[in-house]
């Protein structure tokens, strides 16, 4: 009996690290792969899908007044959960360029670029935030196509 309950408390104990491993590998992955997907954007008269690729373009639909436009570009990872997305990117309504955000430098090839995070939700769910005034712009991955 006594056999039973150590081999019980080791497989519980085995299943919980199990768990936690399983959990840590999903909350810290902040791949290309794990980042991509359809992300929606809706405020101030502005509907935006940013569909993000893991070869690193991506393609946007903006839709503002009826009026709908259409774009693709690149987007890079910066450390674990930044982003920055190329001058191909439609600005929504109080986003805000690198160069509007820190100065236009005439050497610099990235003043017109976008910058932004990932956060993930439960540490598991991913938000895209984007650089903007007075706050960050949040733009919310679509769960099924």
């Amino acid at each position: 009996m006594a056999m039973n309950r150590s081999a019980r408390a080791a497989c519980t104990g085995l299943l919980l690290l199990l768990a936690v491993m399983g959990w840590y590998v999903v909350a810290a992955d902040y791949d290309y792969s794990a980042l991509s997907g359809t992300y929606t954007f809706g405020g101030q008269g502005v509907i935006s899908a940013v569909t993000l690729n893991p070869d690193r373009t991506f393609s946007q639909e903006r839709t503002e007044a009826g009026h709908v436009m259409h774009t693709t570009g690149t987007w890079r990872r910066i450390g674990e959960g930044g982003v920055a997305f190329s001058a191909d990117f439609l600005r929504l309504p109080g986003q805000q360029s690198y160069g509007d955000k820190f100065g236009y430098d005439p050497k610099s090839t990235t003043n017109d670029d976008f910058g932004g995070s990932f956060r993930k939700i439960l540490t598991v769910y991913p938000e895209l935030l984007l650089d903007g005034v007075p706050d960050n712009l949040v733009l919310h991955k679509k769960l099924f196509r």
